[in-house]
Order: C-alpha cells, then sequence, then structure tokens
C-alpha cells in the first residue's frame, strides 16, 4: 500500500502590518510537545539571554540524540548572524493540544502579565529586572502539536482539537499576539511506530487539512494577524521520498535508531536540522507588510 496518499506545502497565508519580517524577529515563543521541548524549567531556568538564548545551557535536553539540538536549536544557530533570537521554549513533551492549553493559560499568560499570580512565576520574574519583554512587530509565536491528539483520538477526534487550538490562538491574539507560525503534523504513518499501514484516512491528514481552513478563516478575521502555516509534512515527505538524495542513509526511512529517526516517532538531530532550514526558508519568504 503507498503511504504517500496526500500533499501538503507550506504557506504563507497572511501578511499583517506588525509582521518585522525574519530580521526583525527578536523574540520566539514557542508552545507544543517533544519535537520542540528544550526541557527548560520554569522553576528554575533563568530568562534567555544573548548568551544563553535559550534560557538553558545549549542545546538543552531534546528528543533528539543526546546532546543534540532540535529544530529549535538549529533555528537559533541558523539565525545567530542574521537575527539573534531569545526564545521562550514552553513546550512539554506528550502533550496534547490541552497541555498547550495548559502552557498557554497557565505559564505564558501569567508570566507577561503585570502582577504573577503564582509562585513559580514569580520566581521567574526575580530573576530578571526586565521580566520578558516582547512587542507585537518584533515577536513570533509558533505552534507545533497534533502528533500526540491524533495518535491517542483518531480522526473522530480531531475536529474538538483543532477547535479548542483555534481558540487557544484567539487567546494569544487577544493578549497582544500578531505573528504567528502553525506547524503542522508530519507524516507519522511512515514513522517506525507504525509498521503496517493502516487503509482509510489517517488522522494526521484530517489534522493538517482542518489546520489550514481554520489557519485561513482566523486570518480572514484578523487583517492584522500575520498567519503562516508551516508544513513539516513537506519536509519530511520529501526527505523519506529521497532520502540519500538529502544526505541520509539508504533503508533507513523507517529504521528506529538510523539517520532519520532517533527512536520509533522522534526525529534525529539531523532531521530537525531540515525543519530548521525550512523554516528560515519560509520566513524569509514572508514579506513586510507593504502599506503603499
Amino acid at each position: 500500500m503507498d503511504e504517500r496518499t496526500s500533499t501538503y506545502s507550506s504557506q504563507v497565508i497572511h501578511v499583517g502590518p506588525l509582521w518585522p519580517g525574519i530580521s526583525g524577529i527578536k523574540n520566539l515563543f514557542i508552545f507544543g510537545a517533544s519535537y520542540c521541548d528544550v526541557r527548560y524549567d520554569f522553576n528554575t531556568s533563568p530568562l534567555p539571554t544573548k548568551r544563553e538564548p535559550l534560557g538553558v545551557a545549549f542545546p538543552g535536553r531534546t528528543y533528539a540524540e543526546s546532546g543534540q539540538p532540535n529544530w529549535v536549536g538549529h533555528l537559533v544557530t541558523r539565525l545567530k548572524g542574521e537575527t539573534p533570537l531569545l526564545v521562550y521554549d514552553f513546550a512539554h513533551g506528550g502533550d496534547t493540544t490541552d497541555g498547550v492549553e495548559r502552557q498557554i493559560k497557565d505559564q505564558y499568560i501569567p508570566a507577561i502579565a503585570d502582577e504573577p499570580r503564582t509562585s513559580f512565576l514569580r520566581n521567574i520574574l526575580s530573576r530578571s529586572q526586565h521580566g520578558i519583554s516582547w512587542s507585537a512587530s518584533d515577536t513570533l509565536f509558533s505552534i507545533w502539536v497534533g502528533i500526540n491528539d491524533c495518535g491517542y483520538l483518531g480522526v473522530e477526534g480531531v475536529p474538538a482539537q483543532i477547535i479548542k487550538l483555534f481558540a487557544l490562538i484567539e487567546l494569544l491574539y487577544e493578549k497582544g499576539s500578531r505573528n504567528f507560525m502553525l506547524i503542522d503534523v508530519p507524516p507519522m504513518q511512515r514513522s517506525p511506530a507504525m509498521k503496517i499501514p493502516k487503509p482509510g484516512r489517517h488522522s494526521f491528514e484530517e489534522w493538517n487539512d482542518l489546520l489550514r481552513v481554520h489557519a485561513s478563516r482566523f486570518a480572514q478575521d484578523h487583517y492584522d494577524a500575520t498567519v503562516i502555516v508551516y508544513s513539516s509534512w513537506e519536509t519530511f515527505s520529501r526527505v523519506l521520498d529521497s532520502p540519500v538524495h538529502y544526505g541520509f542513509n539508504a533503508g533507513d526511512e523507517k529504521k528506529k535508531g538510523g539517520s532519520i529517526w532517533v527512536d520509533h516517532i522522534h526525529p534525529t538531530s539531523k532531521m530537525h536540522d531540515e525543519v530548521a532550514k525550512d523554516v528560515v526558508a519560509l520566513l524569509k519568504g514572508a514579506m513586510r507588510f507593504d502599506v503603499n
């Protein structure tokens, strides 16, 4: 059975007036799960600085090989000479959209409020004279979630989770966020976790389809928001279709511990770098808003 059933691509859906272009991005807020997690501890870790842009010693603790960066670390490295980033990474391995709700409501929103509402956030802000400082015109908000949702819920559970996700994006917008990069899910049916292809439509496809539908609606309803969809599906698909062409080993398409996959579902640092490379290209293609 051919596993290459769907095609998705990255898309700049809309560019709003507060999009600074890639060179103007100073802060990156990340919400998501294991693919984004650098094990930043909001109880004990300091805020990111130019010296430690992740807030923890580079590359953090990732789900790639030990001591190796995921796409977040690779992105920081690739943009270091062009636009040094401060990364606020709220992602937590294993989280679904419900976990992203916790990241946004219980961690991020209190952290930017005038008066922190929990003891651990007071600890964060006490380690910095200025706390978390950002503006709508120099900050990008990225969300990469859905793999765990799809794995746990199946096709029928996807619509409700997408609705919840965009309610959270709406909440971020209400709190001042204007620049969004939403990341779809990769073709997990091609990972080592799925040894025998399943017939019919995959939940991953349902997720990616609905993500784009709702992203377009959100952009239509929020003219001042920049909405970008990066397709990890596209990146993973091209590597899995032609691994040798991209510097990976032949036969590693479904191999745990190979050049593409660390284990049954997590990609290697080299694969994460492919993600970072494509993210940079996508963001460079999002031109600044022209009022003329």
